[in-house]
């Protein structure tokens, strides 16, 4: 019975990271759109740093399948593509990756919130990233 509401947890978790995977990606279009601060205020906004983590280590992870996919590939090997994007999206690095980006932001003083939804999206996704330490170590627990 426990082990049925982990593994039913543990869909609607991936599920949830995909949305936030899509929300990171569409982060920027949006940020980039008129009118906004210069390109020095925006590296500076947290959700945009959150998401530049998030990004760069969804794209560090997928470099690192690439070889695990390409051989899945020339055998013949069962959904690829699923392979690489649950490579990539590894929640562990992507939080970590996350949490020092803002841990340097704010220990460097260039930490700069902006009053706006769209900062407000790239924390709360920022937050989202992080948090997801406590599900993986609940699921890691209870399996």
């Amino acid at each position: 019975m426990l082990m049925d509401r982990v593994s039913r947890s543990a869909v609607v978790f991936r599920l949830v990271s995909f949305v936030a995977l899509t929300w990171t990606l569409c982060y920027f279009p949006i940020r980039f759109r008129k009118p906004r601060p210069p390109f020095s205020e925006i590296v500076r906004q947290p959700g945009m740093v959150a998401c530049i983590a998030a990004c760069m280590s969804i794209v560090f992870g997928a470099s690192l399948a690439i070889p695990g996919v390409s051989l899945a590939l020339s055998r013949r090997g069962p959904q690829p593509l699923a392979q690489i994007i649950e490579a990539s999206v590894n929640n562990l690095v992507i939080a970590h990756a996350v949490a020092g980006a803002w841990l340097t932001l704010r220990l460097s003083g260039a930490w700069r919130t902006e009053p706006g939804w769209i900062d407000g999206m790239g924390r709360a996704l920022g937050i989202y990233w992080i948090l997801s330490l406590a599900f993986l170590n609940y699921q890691i627990l209870w399996q």
